[in-house]
C-alpha cells in the first residue's frame, strides 16, 4: 500500500560558507521563502531524496518507503523517518495528507529550467531542460502550469490561471488540473526542472507587481530571482 506522498520545499543553493565559533565551514543551504536554512549531510540527503530519483519506477507514488528503498548503499543506516519528521517540522518537507487542493494552496511551483518547445507530432507534448539537454517531456496542460506557476502566489492559483487563459478548449475545472499536476510533481522535481517553495501573500505575487523581488527578511537572497535557477 502506498503511503503519503512526500514533497521537498525550498530551493537548494549549494554548499555555502557559514561562520561558526570554530571558524568558517561549508554547509548545505536551502532557501525557503525569504529564509536560508542550513542542513546537515544526513538532512540534505533525506531532503534531496524527497525530490525523487529520475527514472525510478515508483516516481508517481513517492513516499517514505520509496525514499528508504532508494538510499545509497553507503547511507543505508540513515534514519529516514526521524529526519523526515524533523524536516516536516521546519517546513522543508510536506506530506500529502489531505485534499489535494489544500496542498496546492500551501506551496508555490518555481521553474528551474527552460522550455524547449513542442516535441511531439500531435502538438501536445513539450520538453523542458536546457539547450542540447532535454530532461523531461510533459503534456501541454502540465507545461502550461509549469510556465505560469512562477507568476502566481501558490500552485492552485497557477492552475486556475492556466485553465482560464492558457489551456486550449477542454476541461476547465482547475481541480482536475491540480490533481494531474500534483500527480506529476516528482517528474518535475527529480530532474530539478522545478522546485516547490513557500507561498506568497497575494499582494506580493509577481503577477500583481512586475517589480516584485524575493521575499525580504532574515537570510533573504537579494540576488536570486523567484522564477529562475539558483
Amino acid at each position: 500500500m502506498t503511503g503519503r506522498l512526500v514533497f521537498p520545499v525550498g530551493r537548494y543553493l549549494g554548499m555555502l560558507p557559514i561562520d561558526r565559533p570554530s571558524g568558517p565551514t561549508l554547509e548545505h543551504v536551502v532557501r525557503i521563502g525569504g529564509r536560508r536554512m542550513e542542513l546537515s549531510a544526513d538532512e540534505h540527503l533525506v531532503w534531496a531524496l524527497a525530490h525523487g530519483v529520475p527514472g525510478a519506477p515508483d516516481l508517481d507514488r513517492w513516499d517514505r518507503a520509496a525514499m528508504r528503498a532508494n538510499l545509497p548503499d553507503r547511507s543505508a543506516d540513515t534514519d529516514v523517518d526521524g529526519i523526515a519528521d524533523r524536516l516536516l517540522g521546519v517546513g522543508l518537507l510536506r506530506e500529502l495528507d489531505g485534499p489535494v487542493e489544500e496542498f496546492a494552496r500551501s506551496v508555490r511551483l518555481l521553474p528551474q529550467a527552460v522550455g524547449l518547445g513542442n516535441g511531439g507530432a500531435d502538438g501536445r507534448t513539450f520538453w523542458i531542460g536546457f539547450p542540447g539537454s532535454p530532461l523531461v517531456s510533459l503534456s501541454s496542460e502540465i507545461f502550461y502550469v509549469w510556465s505560469w506557476a512562477g507568476l502566481e502566489p501558490d500552485l492552485y492559483a497557477a492552475c486556475v490561471r492556466a485553465t482560464t487563459v492558457g489551456l486550449p478548449l477542454g476541461d476547465r475545472d482547475p481541480r482536475v488540473l491540480v490533481a494531474a499536476v500534483v500527480g506529476d510533481l516528482h517528474a518535475l522535481l527529480a530532474p530539478n526542472v522545478a522546485c516547490l517553495d513557500a507561498t506568497l501573500a497575494p499582494s506580493a505575487s509577481p503577477a500583481a507587481s512586475p517589480v516584485a523581488g524575493p521575499a525580504a527578511g532574515p537570510g533573504a537572497d537579494p540576488a536570486a530571482s523567484p522564477g529562475g535557477a539558483a
